[in-house]
């Protein structure tokens, strides 16, 4: 009997053109940190949205979906974990 053949079922399914999209929102003050971090993880295929401010923070989370936050601790208004404990809270 012949050997049984695997199948590449990505290219049968078309998993090969789907593309992961996930949303980040990186709460950074420090330039040149947060450049390097979003040209990474643009690099890597995230879209990344910056804010300098936990009040920019706070906004951006009300008007957009995210699916994760990168939160520097010590920013201009307070610690970043504020931020998450404050969502938190709130459901969102």
């Amino acid at each position: 009997m012949g050997e049984a053949q695997s199948e590449d079922f990505t290219k049968d399914a078309g998993i090969q053109d789907i593309i992961f999209f996930m949303k980040i929102l990186l709460v950074e003050d420090d330039v040149i940190i947060a450049e390097n971090i979003v040209k990474i993880l643009s690099k890597e295929g995230y879209a990344v949205d910056l804010v300098t401010r936990l009040e920019e923070a706070e906004e951006k989370i009300m008007a957009s979906e995210y699916d994760a936050m990168i939160c520097d601790r010590r920013l201009p208004g307070g610690d970043g974990l504020m931020i998450v404990k404050t969502m938190r809270d709130e459901g969102v």
